[in-house]
Order: structure tokens, then C-alpha cells, then sequence
């Protein structure tokens, strides 16, 4: 599955008919036709939950039902090359108490699925706006909770994704 796939699926909540504005439910998602995304999730993965173009939510995949759903490789393509997934937030990054600044690490936002190299010398900002990097300051920051930011390195030729 593509990052800008959008797919239609089913959601049931274990306590709740509905979760309100900023409430928190646990529940199920069936996927409308989940031969169409194979490999398309993992545990700890967060995806976001729209209504049309609108993002109403994220979902952190806890379990995986369907097995054609679940990758063992944690990739993602994007402008033509190849990311491996390192984890959620900056222990991802290989350091605590902060963000690791690399050029070997790259930052993308849930929502708008942009992929920022963090060691790149240049100010920059994901297409919606909400990650940012000030490199006068040498400062990056997200209107996203840390742990929301996927963290991901430039996949090793040796590495394939399916």
C-alpha cells in the first residue's frame, strides 16, 4: 500500500457506539478489501482516520487480524526510493531526551505524509505544517505528539521491499 492510499473500511469499538472530539476508543478496523493492501501494516504503525480529505483521528495498530495485512519489513517508498522504519519519536532516533539530527534519519508526518531528512543543512516545514525544522535555532519541533512522528532511515540496496 502506497503512504497516499486511501482505503474504506468498517470500525467497530469494544465500549462505545461513537468516540467523541479528542475521546479515545479501542476497537476494530476491517479494511472494505484488504487483498488491495497487503503488507501494509505493522504493530505500533499509526494511521490516520479520515472522513473524505478530512483527518478526524489516528488509530496505533495494536493487533493484526488478517495476516495479508501484516509486513515483516517495515518499508516505505517515497519519491522513488526506499525507508526503512526505525520505531515512533526521538529514542527512534538512537538517543534519549531528544531529537538525533542526522543526515541518515528521516521524520514523516502522519497527517500529511511528507519525509523529512533531519541532518539536512536547510530549514523546512512538511506540506501541512505541522513539523518544522529551524536549523539557525537548531531546533525541530511538531504540532504532532512526539511519539506520533514516524522515524525512518534510507533502506540498504541489500534491503527489498515487496
Amino acid at each position: 500500500m502506497k503512504d497516499d492510499y486511501l482505503t474504506c473500511g468498517v470500525h467497530h469499538y469494544y465500549d462505545a457506539d461513537t468516540v467523541p472530539p479528542d475521546g479515545t476508543a479501542k476497537g476494530t478496523i476491517t479494511f472494505l478489501d484488504p487483498t488491495a493492501y497487503p503488507s501494509c501494516l505493522w504493530i505500533g504503525k499509526r494511521i490516520s482516520i479520515q472522513e473524505g480529505s478530512r483527518i478526524v483521528g489516528y488509530a496505533t495498530i495494536n493487533k493484526i487480524f488478517n495476516s495479508i495485512l501484516e509486513s515483516e519489513d517495515k518499508f516505505i517508498e517515497y519519491s522513488g526510493n526506499v525507508y526503512k522504519y526505525l520505531g515512533n519519536g526521538p529514542k527512534a532516533t538512537g538517543v534519549d531526551g531528544g531529537w538525533r539530527m542526522a543526515t541518515e534519519i528521516f521524520f514523516r508526518c502522519i497527517d500529511c505524509g511528507y519525509l523529512m531528512n533531519a541532518g539536512n543543512p536547510e530549514n523546512d516545514r512538511c506540506l501541512c505544517g505541522k513539523m518544522n525544522k529551524d536549523v539557525d535555532y537548531g531546533r525541530f519541533g511538531s504540532a504532532l505528539e512526539d511519539d506520533a512522528i514516524e522515524v525512518y532511515q534510507r533502506a540498504d540496496m541489500s534491503e527489498t521491499i515487496e
